[in-house]
């Protein structure tokens, strides 16, 4: 009997070491699955830790182009101007880089309100310094400063703000992550340690499947999910409905693959509307270079005029006095120059990628600029029989009259006017250029079939030509048009006394 006894024990002890040395080895798989759990919440305190120093390395890269820009301006040796110059393209560089990755991990719509507000502010300064260093360049280093004291420093310090408000954003985003995540790990521990402890004696088969089932299965279905989501598959989800805390890590890493596949529809959306706009600016930098070769065509024309009007009167007249020879062969010569220079301007601003006019500014006599431009026309005048009258008003004492812009623009301007005056005259082109107070004013007129009061407005569209016009390009009123606007200024156009066309252009002579 005793023996009996003692084999019922031995039985009931292999079953209780086997009962208990199941539940060990179920508590070390619990431990892994927590050690996976906690590891999957490592990773997102992580994500939390690199937008931080993402938020850092902008603020410190934005002070530091800062300090940059105002050592551009303080010193005045090339070699360390240029070297500034690198230090700030190299910044600017890190910083877009830093400000990219930081945008693909935000999700927040705190962190993105913020996010915005650092893009604009980092954006208009930006905008700011380059100007400042422009008038660096321009040796206006009072502008300059005066620039960096009033209007820089308000809007930098705006934007350096909004970097520290997104730092500390971050470092409370992380601090949160990692408290979030120590307390959803404990919790889940304590949890599982507690019911294991109240399992043991039990010692049952039954709960011991059952707590097999209820705890490792789950885990091993949040692994299979979150392992299915890591590769790629973000239609996988956790497939229970239990209330407690194991469901609730369910509907968590559910809710959690939810928004992953939100970011991935908004990121795809994205990049629909970024292939969308870079389609809308390829056209757009089509039409702006068509619109450059048309304005580049149309001022080469420009020179040729005097070129082909001067040699055709200097191959038509077999004895010339050598006064008239020094004449022509000057115009010609100054036609030709300017037809370098319009090359070389072109050819410069290729070299840039500049496809916008460049407005140079300097002061020139605007009287004899005008003068030149009426001898270039007049072989061809003379070849039509036109008069080419001109007349000059409010000259100073030196016979000049003095105008502050870019001579090569004016130049083109007074060119357009006239040549389509000589072009439609049939006996008459008067120019008139006056002085009326802060004022220039440019009056060029012709006896021709003058324009239609309703397309008075639309000749100045870029290829637009009126009824019964004759050939052109239609880019030189545009381009007349252009000028007029850059200087702030007005054209008219309406019926000259002779019944043609009369084209009135009024400029502040004060600007440049």
């Amino acid at each position: 009997m005793p023996l009996s006894n003692t084999r019922i024990i031995v039985r009931i002890g292999l079953v209780v070491g086997t009962v208990f040395l199941l539940m060990l080895l179920l508590m070390l798989v619990e431990l892994k699955a927590l050690s996976n759990f906690r590891h999957h919440l490592d990773g997102i305190v992580l994500k939390s830790t690199e937008k931080l120093v993402l938020a850092q390395d902008l603020r410190f890269l934005a002070r530091n182009s800062a300090v940059v820009v105002r050592n551009v301006l303080l010193t005045k040796d090339t070699g360390t101007i240029r070297s500034e110059l690198d230090r700030l393209a190299s910044d600017e560089r890190k910083y877009q880089e830093c400000l990219d990755r930081l945008e693909a991990l935000e999700t927040e719509a705190g962190g993105k309100e913020l996010l915005a507000a650092v893009k604009a502010g980092g954006a208009a300064t930006r905008d700011l310094w380059r100007k400042v260093i422009d008038l660096g360049h321009a040796d206006e280093q009072g502008k300059a400063v005066a620039m960096l004291l009033e209007s820089v420093r308000s809007q930098q310090r705006g934007w350096l703000d909004n970097l520290a408000v997104m730092v500390g954003f971050h470092k409370d985003a992380v601090a949160a992550a990692a408290e979030k995540a120590r307390r959803e790990y404990d919790r889940t521990r304590a949890i599982l340690l507690v019911a294991n402890l109240l399992l043991l004696p039990l010692i049952s088969g039954v709960l011991v499947v059952s707590l097999a089932s209820g705890i490792v299965g789950p885990l091993k279905e949040f692994t299979r999910a979150i392992d299915s989501v890591a590769g790629g598959d973000l239609k996988a989800r956790v497939a229970f409905g239990r209330r407690d805390e194991i469901g609730t890590l369910g509907t968590h890493i559910n809710r959690m693959v939810e928004q992953l596949q939100a970011s991935e529809n908004e990121l795809e959306q994205y990049r629909s509307h970024l292939e969308e706009l870079i389609e809308e600016r390829t056209g757009a930098l089509n039409d702006q270079r068509k619109r450059f070769t048309s304005m580049l065509i149309h001022d080469l024309k420009g020179p040729l005029v005097p070129i082909i009007g001067f040699s055709r009167k200097m191959a038509a007249q077999k004895e010339l006095d050598r006064d008239k020879v020094v004449e022509y062969a000057r115009a010609i010569h100054d036609a030709a120059m300017k037809l370098a220079a319009t090359i070389d301007h072109v050819s410069a601003d290729l070299r840039c990628d500049r496809l916008q006019p460049n407005f140079d500014s300097g002061v020139f006599d605007i009287v004899g600029l005008v003068d030149s431009v009426v001898k270039s026309f007049r072989p061809k005048a003379e070849i039509e029989q036109i008069e080419l009258a001109m007349e000059s008003r409010g000259k100073d004492a030196d016979g000049a009259m003095p105008f502050t812009g870019d001579c090569a623009k004016i130049q083109t301007l007074i060119e357009n006017l006239v040549g389509n005056a000589v072009k439609y005259a049939r006996s008459r082109v008067g120019i008139l250029l006056n002085r009326e107070g802060g004022e220039l004013v440019l009056v060029v007129e012709d006896d021709g079939m003058g324009i239609e009061e309703q397309y008075r407005q639309q000749i100045f569209d870029e290829y637009f030509q009126a009824p019964h016009s004759k050939e052109g390009s239609g880019v030189g009123l545009y381009s007349v048009k252009k000028i007029v606007d850059h200087y702030q200024g007005e054209i008219i156009v309406d019926t000259a006394a002779g019944g043609g066309a009369r084209f009135t252009v009024r400029l502040p002579a004060a600007r440049s």
